[in-house]
């Protein structure tokens, strides 16, 4: 047997005075409840701080789990909204409810293609309600995909431990208004208009422009409606996201509607439907978009093709004379009219097909 070393009896001895170290006299209790106050009075400041720059308690945070989320209820004969930051923040899903008595699942993408979630709602068995995709013509026309293979990436392989995730966050985001990915700092930090090195390109992201429910039920911020420089910022973004990428190819109408036409003829294989809706824009926006994306070349062959119902904005009075505070999306209080008015239209559209399966 090995007799004990000096180091063990070393370690022996620290082991004994752990065992019996005691804890110092201090006022634990006072520390305690000085380091909470301290910590609630921060938090408070904090709070304070981005109500004051208009963000809100109750604004629930657009993240691939809630998209994920509404993602699963989009099954049997389910309303179901695609497309672009339009869809999302122009239709409201109070008064589409108010005025049709259906609820439409909100799974519209800012930035994105609806075209690749038409495929996936296309291939998905358990569908065949009524898909309502916007057309916003430089992006449903083109390959550019945004974070379309994110959210939907995201949906197919989400784990449990995710899903608990998403509903024990939305609790504090009814009740905190600095829970926002906007106030982080490091998103802070890469907004600063810092100067740029030779031969790199500015920092260009959209600024916040939505506010949202725990069903993705949005809306503009009221910020983004009703602050002149905030706004003019993002349409200075616009101008920049909006330009082609250098030596990208000219749209493949054609192409194009030859796949969604495929995806169109399955969903209504299953009894569903599909109706396309372009909504209005303001100033040098619209004006850029029907001049790159003449009506006749992509619009009209697009229903013909499909055989889908339509409603174009420029086709309906009602549907005209709206605010654009930054020239892409609706006025947030004109929205409520605009949805009123656009989902008769809509529905009149789909009933008019008579390819979508009776309730």
């Amino acid at each position: 047997m090995a007799s004990a070393t000096p180091i063990d009896g070393l370690r022996h001895a620290d082991e004994l005075e752990e065992a019996h170290r005691e804890v110092p006299d201090r006022p634990w209790g006072r520390i305690a409840l000085t380091a909470l106050v301290l910590t609630l009075a921060l938090m408070a400041g904090w709070e304070a701080l981005w109500r004051h720059e208009g963000y809100q308690a109750g604004d629930i945070k657009n993240t691939k789990a809630a998209w994920a989320e509404q993602r699963r209820r989009a099954v049997g004969d389910a309303t179901v909204l695609i497309g672009t930051s339009r869809n999302l923040f122009d239709v409201n899903l109070d008064v589409w409810q108010r005025v049709t008595g259906v609820r439409p699942i909100q799974l519209s993408l800012e930035g994105t293609s609806p075209r690749f979630l038409l495929a996936d709602l296309a291939a998905d068995p358990k569908f065949h309600g009524l898909v309502i995709s916007d057309v916003t013509s430089g992006l449903f026309f083109t390959q550019f995909a945004g974070h379309s293979e994110t959210p939907l990436a995201y949906y197919q392989h989400e784990t449990p431990s995710q899903r608990i995730g998403r509903y024990l966050s939305v609790w504090p985001e009814k009740f905190l208004a600095y829970i926002d990915d906007q106030t982080r700092p490091k998103d802070l930090w890469g907004r600063l208009p810092l100067p740029t090195r030779p031969g790199q390109s500015p920092y260009v992201d959209a600024y916040k422009v939505g506010v949202s429910e725990a069903d993705r039920n949005s809306r503009m911020w009221d910020v983004q409606a009703h602050d002149l420089a905030y706004r003019n910022r993002e349409i200075a973004v616009w101008g920049v996201l909006l330009r082609p990428p250098p030596g990208a190819p000219p749209p493949d109408a054609a192409k194009v509607i030859a796949e969604v036409a495929a995806n169109v003829a399955k969903i209504r294989a299953r009894g569903g439907d599909v109706v396309f809706v372009m909504h209005p824009s303001g100033g040098w926006v619209a004006q850029e978009e029907l001049k790159g994306f003449p009506r006749a070349k992509f619009w009209d062959p697009l229903l013909a093709q499909t055989h889908a119902g339509g409603v174009r904005y420029d086709d309906y009075p009602q549907l005209q004379g709206f605010r654009f505070p930054e020239l892409s999306h609706i006025d947030p209080d004109d929205a409520r009219t605009y949805t009123a008015r656009l989902a008769p239209l809509v529905e009149a559209e789909a009933a008019r097909t008579k390819v979508r399966s009776s309730p």
